[in-house]
């Protein structure tokens, strides 16, 4: 019998208020400390070297390589390839288990057994994983696809902070559709549009919102209810082009240093974090503000918006610069 694909799953860890919230979150470079031998290809399994400074979340780091788990699980799609030649290889996760699912995903692709095999990370309310090298080392690997869905304002996507970044596609789920950021940041010369203004910063804004949003449950709820029944309208059809760009402009919302971005969106990212004094304290708050609510759902009930959930007062100035933020 003929199997269609393997899937590494990752389940969520739904307690990320040290993880994604600390002011000094650890980096390590990406793979296993320890050089590993390949028996099947009498060699070491390749990773990059330490001088190509590829960095990712030191948890993340920890998860998928602590305890030889990642070796593991080459070895079982290894053995799945055998018997199985045809079958695609998934994995998949929520919260800081998609993160974990990216990490296995690129691992597996950078060995030689699977070069030539297309390989798909399909997650939910992933937070960014690594640094800028990180980034670009992903975002050039043929053959592998990975697609982040964010349910609307979902802060945990918007974490951790600037020195961070998101690597493969945005797949956005919003009220009235579903929208595709190509590579997150969009690509002007392919025409292909990044994350819209304000993409970062409106949940710390609307932050009851975010904080029901990261729920899988509600992950699940909108392909249930919407995109199952209506995949026109809420299932992703192709990447917005940068002539739809919601804001008018050829340029995107992204965390990155470039003028240009500064000139045309405002206000950009960069400014929001370095002046948004307040922001680990407010994150702080949501983290333990959506323990509350998945506690409760849980066991069972629905969690009515409620008032005690914190919010962010934003004062602006002339130029829509933030100058002044407080917990409300």
């Amino acid at each position: 019998h003929e199997k269609d694909y393997i899937a590494i799953v990752y389940a969520g860890t739904d307690d990320f208020r040290n993880t994604l919230t600390d002011t000094d979150i650890r980096t390590k470079f990406f793979g296993p400390q320890v050089p590993h031998y390949n028996n099947a290809t009498n060699s070491t399994f390749v990773f990059p070297s330490q001088e190509e400074d590829i960095r990712v979340h030191a948890g993340f780091n920890n998860a998928v390589f602590k305890n030889d788990l990642f070796f593991r699980i080459y070895d079982i799609v290894q053995q799945f390839k055998v018997h199985h030649p045809h079958g695609r290889i998934l994995t998949t996760g929520h919260s800081l288990g998609a993160a974990d699912s990216i990490l296995t995903a690129v691992g597996l692709k950078l060995q030689p057994l699977f070069k030539d095999e297309i390989i798909h990370s399909i997650n939910f309310g992933c937070p960014k994983t690594g640094n800028s090298n990180w980034k670009t080392l992903v975002n050039n690997i043929d053959n592998l696809g990975i697609w982040r869905v964010v349910n609307g304002l979902d802060l945990v996507p918007r974490l951790p902070g600037i020195r961070f970044h998101h690597v493969g596609h945005t797949i956005q789920l919003d009220k009235r559709s579903v929208r595709g950021f190509w590579l997150h940041e969009g690509d002007i010369e392919l025409g292909y549009a990044g994350i819209p203004f304000g993409w970062n910063t409106m949940p710390y804004i609307l932050a009851p919102v975010a904080a029901y949003e990261h729920l899988i449950s509600h992950y699940t709820s909108y392909l249930n209810k919407k995109s199952a029944q209506n995949p026109m309208q809420y299932y992703f059809q192709t990447f917005e082009s940068i002539d739809r760009d919601s804001d008018g402009s050829n340029q995107n919302d992204d965390d990155d240093d470039d003028e240009l971005d500064d000139i045309l969106n405002f206000p950009d990212d960069d400014l929001f974090w370095t002046q948004y004094s307040n922001h680990i304290e407010f994150e702080r708050q949501y983290a333990e503000q959506y323990m509350q609510i998945f506690e409760v759902e849980k066991q069972g009930y629905s969690v009515p918006f409620s008032d005690e959930i914190p919010k962010v007062s934003l004062t602006y100035n002339s130029r829509l610069r933030p100058v002044e933020t407080s917990i409300i």
